[in-house]
């Protein structure tokens, strides 16, 4: 925007991973006080909107996404709106392997949006011969470390901190399934890591979720912060091994077909071109 502003003529080319409106309602407990809050509000949500009025080219990571922007803003950036997933890199390491252990790993930031409480409260109800493996750091991880002794599962739940992108790949392909039970996701990248190694997925029927996991078909889904269905949800996949072999096997010719970074990447430099013509 600024090069806009000063007259030289670049064209900008706009990427929405999540509208600020969307992740600030799930974030206001992580300000110190309501004024830094709405100050940091007001600052977002003003460069958002000219970055949208600006841009030639908008892209957005999901329909969900795109959806969210056309609520808040209306239909006036439409025509420059353009729906591209975010990719996943194909494993150089040959990790088939790694002994599958009969545990779920969750892969994020330990934030509230994620719900990491409402997998906590889950475990509860899962089977003890299930463990859960938690890779991620956040502002949370204090009060989720707490939460953990607090309800007894210290010995079934493992915090792993943050991990290199090889480690992270090498640790979902030790695990029987990946689990996202966020309330919201404009894509959940996570998603495509796990089909790239053959996991099923479990994860919450919501936003753009969605659009990567068709239930039944190369995951499972669940409503999001219902914990007994969470669970329930949980011990189907893993009291039926040939059904989540399938699965994982569905999702990883999908990763395979439609989000290499390479078939990312062309779809990306399409945009710029129009951008450039615009």
């Amino acid at each position: 925007c600024l090069l806009h502003k000063l007259q030289l003529s670049v064209p900008i080319v706009y990427t929405v991973h999540r509208l600020f409106s969307v992740e600030a309602n799930w974030s206001k407990g992580e300000y110190k006080n309501t004024r830094d809050f709405k100050l940091h509000y007001k600052l977002n949500e003003t460069c958002e909107k000219e970055l949208l009025h600006t841009a030639k080219r908008i892209i957005t990571v999901s329909q969900q996404t795109a959806t969210e922007c056309y609520d808040k803003y209306g239909y006036a950036y439409a025509d420059k709106i353009r729906v591209i997933y975010n990719g996943v890199k194909a494993p150089t390491d040959d990790l088939s392997k790694e002994a599958t252990q009969r545990r779920l790993i969750y892969v994020g930031r330990l934030v509230k949006i994620k719900g990491i409480f409402s997998l906590l409260e889950a475990m509860r109800f899962i089977t003890s011969d299930i463990e859960l493996a938690i890779v991620g750091d956040g502002p949370m991880k204090g009060q989720l470390t707490r939460e953990i002794k607090r309800s007894g599962l210290d010995r079934r739940v493992s915090l792993l901190g943050s991990m290199s992108h090889p480690d992270v790949y090498r640790e979902i392909a030790r695990s029987y399934a990946l689990i996202l039970p966020s309330y919201h996701e404009s894509q959940g990248m996570v998603i495509n890591e796990a089909h790239i190694l053959g996991k099923p997925v479990i994860a919450s029927n919501n936003s753009g979720i969605r659009e990567m996991v068709i239930h039944g078909q190369d995951g499972l889904l669940f409503r999001a912060g219902n914990a007994l269905h969470m669970a329930s949800t949980v011990h189907q996949i893993f009291n039926d091994p040939d059904m989540a072999y399938r699965l994982g096997r569905k999702g990883k010719e999908k990763a395979y077909r439609e989000f290499l970074w390479e078939n990312i990447a062309e779809q990306t430099e399409k945009v710029y071109n129009e951008a450039t013509r615009a």
